[in-house]
């Protein structure tokens, strides 16, 4: 009898939707709109690029890290520095993304530069948020297996 609570409490544990934080982007407005016109062009799910921006750059056009400028943290050396408005920080982005022609996560690991989409968090992080956001805007609820979201 003991082992048959022991279970019940568990799965009543794994099984409980989890609901998403009422935690909206804080991009600005501009940057939305262009996530969303320029995710349905390019077909890509306009809360990844926010939650890209958000990772790369708090939605900052100014923030650099090394070569990497811009809200989308554009390689200058690799791509150049022609990439100077919002508009073409985010277009880049998209094309690079599908540039890549493979799954999401290995395109957000290749996008960082890394190998192991693995490697530090960064893809779980967007991943995590976008579905973060995606909840947000369109309802529903974030429901956890082993403590990991379901995507």
């Amino acid at each position: 009898m003991k082992k048959i609570l022991m279970i019940i409490p568990f799965l009543l544990l794994v099984s409980l939707p989890v609901k998403a934080g009422s935690n909206d982007t804080w991009i600005p407005q501009s940057q939305i709109d262009l996530c969303e016109s320029l995710g349905a062009e390019y077909g890509i799910c306009p809360e990844l690029l926010e939650a890209l921006i958000e990772r790369e750059s708090s939605g900052k056009m100014d923030a650099t890290n090394g070569s990497c400028y811009g809200i989308c943290q554009i390689n200058g050396a690799v791509w150049g520095y022609d990439y100077d408005t919002e508009e073409k920080q985010i277009r880049k982005a998209c094309e690079m993304l599908i540039g890549f022609d493979c799954e999401v996560d290995e395109a957000l690991s290749k996008y960082n530069g890394q190998k192991n989409p693995h490697y530090d968090g960064y893809v779980e992080k967007i991943l995590t948020r976008s579905h973060e956001l995606e909840v947000l805007h369109y309802g529903g609820d974030l429901t956890t297996i082993d403590g990991d979201i379901v995507f």
